[in-house]
Formats: C-alpha cells, sequence, structure tokens
C-alpha cells in the first residue's frame, strides 16, 4: 500500500519542479489565450525586478501570473537579457521561420513592451509585427493582432503622461 501511494505521488512532485524550463526568459513568459495574453513573471524582491512588473495594463487584455520562486537573476545579468531581447527582435528576420519560430517572436515583442513600454518599438520590430497580422495561421495572426494592441495601449498611456 505503500509503494502504491508513492507510485501516486511521484507525478505530483514531478510537475511541482517543473519550474521555467519553458518560459519565454528565466523570469518572464507570454503565451496567448483566449484572445489575451497571459503574462507570467517572478516574483523575486531582488532589485531590478520591478521592471519586469508592468504598473499600469489593460484588464481587457493582459493577465498577470505572479508567479514566486521561479528565476532569478542580479543586475548585471538582468541588463544582458534586456540587451540579448532587443538584439533578437532586431535581427529576426521572417523569411524562412516557421510558426514557431513567429511565436517566439511574438513572446519577446510582447516582453519588451512589458519591460520598456516607455521605449517605443523600432521600425523593423512594428514591420514584422504587421506582417505577422496578415499571416495564414489564424494563432500567429491574431496573437500579432495582441501584441499591436498591447503596444497602442503603452503608446497612448505614455501620451497620457
Amino acid at each position: 500500500m505503500r509503494n502504491l501511494v508513492i507510485l501516486f505521488m511521484i507525478p505530483v512532485f514531478a510537475v511541482a519542479q517543473r519550474g521555467n524550463e519553458d518560459w519565454t526568459t528565466p523570469i518572464a513568459d507570454v503565451k496567448f489565450s483566449e484572445g489575451k495574453i497571459v503574462y507570467s513573471y517572478s516574483a523575486d524582491d531582488q532589485p531590478g525586478f520591478f521592471r519586469i512588473q508592468p504598473v499600469s495594463f489593460d484588464k481587457n487584455l493582459l493577465v498577470m501570473k505572479r508567479v514566486m520562486g521561479i528565476g532569478w537573476l542580479d543586475g548585471e545579468d538582468m541588463r544582458k537579457l534586456f540587451k540579448q531581447t532587443d538584439e533578437y527582435l532586431e535581427n529576426w528576420q521572417p523569411g524562412l521561420a516557421n510558426n514557431r519560430d513567429k511565436y517566439i517572436f511574438l513572446e519577446h515583442s510582447a516582453i519588451k513592451i512589458l519591460w520598456e513600454p516607455h521605449n517605443p518599438l523600432s521600425a523593423h520590430i512594428l514591420e514584422v509585427l504587421e506582417w505577422l497580422k496578415d499571416d495564414l495561421s489564424v494563432e500567429i495572426s491574431e496573437s500579432a493582432i495582441l501584441i499591436m494592441k498591447l503596444f497602442d495601449y503603452y503608446n497612448q498611456h505614455q501620451k497620457g503622461f
């Protein structure tokens, strides 16, 4: 009987250990679900982590999920992560991209907007998003439209100040 209980507990422990291995970044993740952007982020109280939590957001567009104990980065690693995200987005070319590549681009675009709402997206990123809005994949197209709505929200929000 005891072995049977242990056998049933193994999947529970395995799920609890999953962590952030399938996240977009080590400290934040973006998914698209039911017409909304689902943004999960590490609830670490380290300095610098306030930059990954939006101060304001449209609840009709963005669902926030604060996750405890997922990822941790020091200040230097945070700067590197921001730089890597920028470089990835600026150098991404849609030419031979498959749907997974496009989805990853969209995830990183959302993270860029959420982490740096005061910095407008470059012409290249906006051009790619416009291109993805017309993608043959409904999932990609709808996700690109959500990203553009998120961009518009923060763009309008910045003009209000």
